[in-house]
C-alpha cells in the first residue's frame, strides 16, 4: 500500500531542474523508450539517482543513473550526463553500467563506467572531460579475479602499412584491439 502511494506520488510530482532534463532526454531521443509511456517515464525520471559533478561554463553538470525494468532489466542499465544549459539540457555522454566511479579531475570527474559482459567478466570504459565532451580514453576487460586486459590500440609506424600483434585466446578472455581506419582500406588477420 504504502509503495503504491509513493509511486502515485512520484508520478504526479513536479520534477527539479536534473530529472526534468532527464525526463526531456529520455522523451526525445530515444524511440525504444515510448513502449514504457509517457507517466512510465515520468516515475523513472522522478526515481532516477542523480549526482551533481561540476559546472561547465555556467551550465551545472550532472550525472543521472537509470533503474528501470522498462529500459534495462536487471543490468546495464542506462546513465547520463546532462549539462543543464537553460531551455534544452544537452547530453554528454550515455552509456550502460552496472555502475559508475568518479574519479577527481581538472575541470569535471573522469568517469569508470563498469558494465556486464557475461558472468565472469565486465568491460570498464573510462571517459575523461574534454573540450565540452566527455570522450573514451581507455577499455579494458575485468575478471572476477580482478585481472584486467588492456584493449590494445594498434598504430602502424609512419610509412607502414602493417603490423605484427601478439595475443591469446581462450573462452571469454580474449584479447581486444582496435584501430582506426579510413573508407577504402583494408584490414587482413592472418593467426
Amino acid at each position: 500500500m504504502l509503495a503504491a502511494l509513493f509511486a502515485a506520488y512520484l508520478a504526479a510530482a513536479p520534477l527539479d531542474a536534473p530529472h526534468a532534463a532527464l525526463l526531456d532526454v529520455l522523451t526525445r531521443e530515444n524511440d525504444s523508450m515510448a513502449a514504457c509511456g509517457a507517466a512510465k517515464l515520468q516515475k523513472i525520471s522522478a526515481s532516477a539517482t542523480v549526482k551533481k559533478l561540476g559546472r561547465a561554463g555556467a551550465d551545472e553538470v550532472v550525472l543521472a543513473e537509470v533503474f528501470d525494468p522498462c529500459i534495462c532489466g536487471a543490468q546495464n542499465c542506462p546513465l547520463y550526463v546532462l549539462r543543464l544549459s537553460p531551455g534544452k539540457p544537452r547530453v554528454l555522454l550515455t552509456a550502460f553500467s552496472i555502475g559508475v566511479k568518479l574519479k577527481p579531475a581538472a575541470q569535471l570527474p573522469t568517469l569508470i563506467v563498469r558494465s556486464h559482459d557475461s558472468a565472469a567478466i565486465s568491460g570498464e570504459e573510462t571517459y575523461t572531460y574534454r573540450n565540452g565532451e566527455y570522450a573514451l580514453t581507455g577499455s579494458a576487460r575485468v575478471r572476477g579475479d580482478n585481472e584486467r586486459k588492456t584493449v590494445q590500440e594498434v598504430r602502424f609506424a609512419p610509412g607502414a602499412s602493417s603490423a605484427n600483434l601478439r595475443g591469446s585466446v581462450s573462452t571469454g578472455w580474449y584479447d581486444e584491439y582496435v584501430f582506426a581506419a579510413t573508407k577504402g582500406q583494408k584490414l587482413l588477420v592472418d593467426g
